[in-house]
């Protein structure tokens, strides 16, 4: 899992070095974006594949960066569904990537993430999570962008305090310009 962890960040890093902040319509200053992902995955401790859905919204402060939420529902089916509602709020800044098309620059956007909060499991335990990761935004039509991302997320819960998930988010985010 270590090995993952570090070429998940090294891959982020090396994005980050070649960005430059977002120049999009979206991601500015007291924009407001609602959407939701849905997470498929994997974890340990016998859990194996894990999904899920999280509907999230960001208040953008100043320029590119969003503050906000997510609440979801993650399951992992295997061995009696174990459910999971994480509970986190974070922050995400977004970048573009310095390519010379105009039109793709402005709607294509790159993000390291980094969420804390709770997760409460079915088992009535709850703990402490984290949650990072990074991914890419593009602009389909004004104001709606689909998202994808690569997440880590670590939940301290009960027995399962070792948990650690990882998997791919796809998600709709739409931006309500203030």
């Amino acid at each position: 899992m270590k090995k993952q962890v570090l070429t998940i960040f090294a891959f982020m890093s090396l994005l980050l070095l070649f960005a430059v902040p977002a120049q999009a319509d979206t991601t500015m200053k007291k924009d407001l974006a609602v959407g939701g992902s849905l997470l498929l995955g994997g974890a340990n401790q016998n859990l194996g594949f894990i999904m899920g859905l999280e509907p999230n919204v960001m208040y953008f402060p100043i320029d590119n960066l969003g503050v906000g939420g997510r609440l979801g529902w993650n399951v992992a089916p295997k061995g009696g569904a174990f459910h999971m509602i994480p509970i986190l709020v974070g922050a995400q800044y977004y970048f573009t990537l310095p390519i010379k098309n105009k039109s793709l620059k402005k709607k294509l956007k790159l993000y390291p993430a980094f969420h804390l909060g709770t997760t409460i499991a079915d088992t009535g335990d709850a703990g402490f999570a984290i949650d990072f990761g990074g991914g890419v935004q593009y602009e389909v039509v004004k104001n709606l962008a689909i998202d994808g991302r690569v997440d880590l997320r670590v939940p301290m819960i009960g027995k399962f305090n070792k948990i650690f998930m990882g998997g791919v988010m796809f998600g709709v985010l739409y931006y309500l310009p203030m």
